[in-house]
């Protein structure tokens, strides 16, 4: 399971550090570093926003679910009709 999370993390930098060492940077350089950080820094940003939005995302339906389930019959009626 690590091997597939880590995978799924870290493609962009072993793709663009392959790629770097293909049209000629060393294989231990700066350059394939900087360019493999490059296309893995907003993979990185990306994973880390969906995470997020699936974690908080989910709070509002629980937050009106509570609120439904805790509110008189009457409120519920006012609250949907305006």
């Amino acid at each position: 399971m690590l091997i597939i999370v880590a995978s799924i993390a870290a493609w962009p930098y072993l793709l663009a550090t392959f790629v770097a060492v293909q049209l000629g940077a060393d294989n231990p350089s700066t350059m394939r570093t900087v360019v493999g950080w490059v296309f893995e820094a907003p993979w990185l940003l990306f994973l880390i926003f969906v995470g997020g939005a699936a974690v908080f995302g989910s709070s509002a339906t629980s937050d009106d679910e509570t609120l439904a389930s805790t509110a008189p019959d009457n409120e519920i009626r006012r609250v949907k009709r305006g």
